[in-house]
């Protein structure tokens, strides 16, 4: 499961440049990727979501949450959720 190149298209037009992947389950992959804005470069993880394959339950209740957790939680040793995109 790759992003689509409209998928990379979108994300490269927000300033994300998507690389390899470092990790896949059920639902979504996680891609090494980059970010730019302003000269300044940030290495970070990006995890997409497959939404055909996901059941609706695991859209509407457990994906939320764990979007909402991760969005509050401050810990050294899990990346930070910094701006969470729908698909375009």
């Amino acid at each position: 499961m790759s992003p689509t190149n409209s998928e990379v298209n979108a994300l490269e037009k927000k300033g994300y440049v998507i690389s390899r992947k470092i990790g896949q389950g059920s639902y979504a992959t996680v891609h090494l990727a980059e970010y730019s804005e302003g000269g300044r470069r940030v290495k970070l993880a990006c995890k997409i979501f497959d939404k055909e394959r996901a059941p609706k339950d695991f859209l509407d209740k457990f994906f939320p949450r764990e979007l909402d957790i991760l969005t509050r939680i401050e810990n050294p040793h899990i990346i930070q959720v910094s701006y969470p995109l729908p698909k375009c």
